[in-house]
């Protein structure tokens, strides 16, 4: 700077000093005003250099005011998203949990050892879920090891979920089929039975029609009171002998050999005359009066007769009862007046 031009603006003597101190300024030649200059200067070095340091200070102030505003920001941004975060776990271990319960409510585990194996798993990912949604609703959104640690743990649930949604749907089909084997199945059986029954009662039939078919018949059947000399006594009370007369008819279709025909007569009274034993019938034994062995061929046998000798019984008239047995059948029943 020109120490002439900076000593024409400016008066350094003050506002007291006079035109001729003035004039005496200007045209003396310069003794100590060096000095004064250099003062001057050094004041307006010093001064621009307390102004740097207040915009250096002010700058910085700014320049930090504003890195703690955008950590702040930064931290709220965090903040926000970890909270998003977690809530987003929550949304989805609520769903998991849900998912869980409603396959519990609408499938049936079997009783056997794979699906009793299969429920005590399912059971247990299930409460590992609802204590994953109680642990994550009791930790902090920041805590970002914990959460991190839960995340893992809710997708390995969530895994172990989509497994049992698909071993229950494939279950859920195997037994459908099965049902449906099963239906078929026994609808066949129910098809095959009612052949069988049909084909029993055909059997029962054809077997009833064909034990009626062997069965022997008896034909002519009489009974009469004998005397002594074994002619007719028309007087029961006399009578020595009852005899019963019948022939066996013609049967081809009866087994041939030896045939054994057994006697009843009840008396009036309701009493069995005689008693020679007993034989099979209808499940039980049933005593008879008189019984007689035959041999048939198949041809019809006439004139057979049964005896019973009653010299040692009182007779008395009235209605008799004659049955005759033989090979389990009652083939003749009737009441006699003598």
């Amino acid at each position: 700077m020109d120490p002439k031009r900076f000593e024409k603006g400016f008066n350094i003597d003050g506002p007291d000093a006079s035109a001729e101190d003035k004039r005496e300024s200007v045209t003396t030649p310069v003794g100590p005003q060096p000095a004064k200059g250099k003062n001057l200067v050094w004041l307006w070095i010093s001064l621009g250099v307390a102004v740097l340091c207040a915009l250096g200070g002010a700058a910085y102030w700014y320049v930090n005011k504003q890195s703690e505003e955008r950590n702040r920001l930064e931290q709220e941004k965090q903040d926000t998203q970890a909270a998003f975060e977690k809530y987003k776990l929550e949304q989805e271990v609520g769903q998991i949990t849900s998912g869980f319960s409603q396959l519990e409510e609408n499938y049936t585990f079997s009783t056997d050892s794979a699906g009793m194996e299969l429920q005590r798993k399912f059971e247990e990912a299930k409460l590992r879920a609802e204590q994953l949604e109680e642990q994550l609703k009791r930790t902090q959104a920041t805590d970002k090891k914990k959460i991190a640690e839960l995340e893992a743990q809710i997708a390995t649930l969530k895994g172990l979920l989509k497994h049992y949604i698909e071993e229950i749907d494939r279950l859920n089909k195997e037994n459908e089929s099965l049902r449906n084997e099963n239906a078929e199945i026994k609808s066949t059986n129910e098809t095959l039975q009612q052949q069988v029954s049909s084909s029993n009662a055909v059997i029962s039939q054809q077997s009833t029609e064909l034990a009626q078919a062997k069965k022997l018949n008896v034909s002519g059947v009489s009974i009469r009171a004998l005397n002594k000399k074994g002619k007719t006594e028309k007087k029961v009370q006399k009578a020595q002998q009852l005899c019963v007369t019948f022939t066996v008819t013609k049967n081809t279709a009866a087994p041939v050999g030896e045939k054994v025909f057994y006697m009843r007569i009840v008396s009036p009274t309701g009493e069995l005359l005689g008693s020679r034993g007993t034989f099979s019938f209808d499940g039980g034994q049933v005593p008879y009066t008189e019984r007689k062995a035959v041999e048939y061929t198949g041809d019809e046998i006439s004139g057979v007769n049964i005896y019973w000798d009653c010299a040692t019984s009182t007779l008395s008239p009235g209605e008799y009862t004659v049955e005759l047995f033989t090979e389990g059948y009652r083939v003749w029943s009737k009441k006699y007046s003598l």
